[in-house]
């Protein structure tokens, strides 16, 4: 079936091992991609101060973090599938004290109604998922909008070869 043939790529936890989840923002923070990325995102973006904001994809939360951190009445919900590393963002909002919500889900049938969003982000996450699902994705991000609102995706091609792999 085409769902089973697709489904794995579900299964990839954060950092390549769930046992390395646990330093997934470490090895971001590393690579150039942690917090102060994250804040790039953000940055780049007006996000309204009362807007509902999708983290779609969101791993440990970081970008999540951000929106909250500069539209604290903004409405911010993050998305990921895999829940180990959703417990880690869960318990990082809480330390913050950030009133984020976190949901378990895949972001190709997300579990939201149409146009309940004002932004919907994806950052680091499609280049991780097969060309059909990254299709069915954007489709996603696109019917959660509201009219008039934005998808912002921040992301880079897988690398190809093995030097690149090893760079990876």
């Amino acid at each position: 079936m085409k769902k089973e043939k697709n489904a794995s790529y579900r299964l990839i936890p954060a950092a390549g091992f769930h046992l390395l989840t646990p330093a997934f923002d470490l090895m971001c923070g590393l690579m150039g991609l942690g917090l102060h990325f994250a804040e790039r995102v953000v940055g780049a973006v007006q996000i309204p101060p009362t807007a509902r904001v999708l983290d779609a994809g969101c791993g440990t939360g970081r970008l999540a973090w951000v929106v909250k951190s500069g539209q604290p009445a903004a409405e911010v919900i993050g998305l990921d599938a895999d829940p180990r590393v959703l417990t880690i963002a869960r318990r990082k909002a809480a330390q913050r004290d950030l009133d984020v919500k976190f949901f378990e889900g895949s972001i190709e049938r997300m579990p939201f109604p149409d146009g309940g969003f004002d932004l919907v982000f994806s950052v680091l996450v499609l280049h991780h998922l097969p060309e059909e699902i990254k299709e069915q994705t954007c489709r996603e991000m696109f019917r959660v909008l509201r009219p008039g609102g934005q998808a912002i995706i921040a992301d880079f091609a897988p690398s190809h070869g093995w030097v690149a792999g090893a760079v990876a």
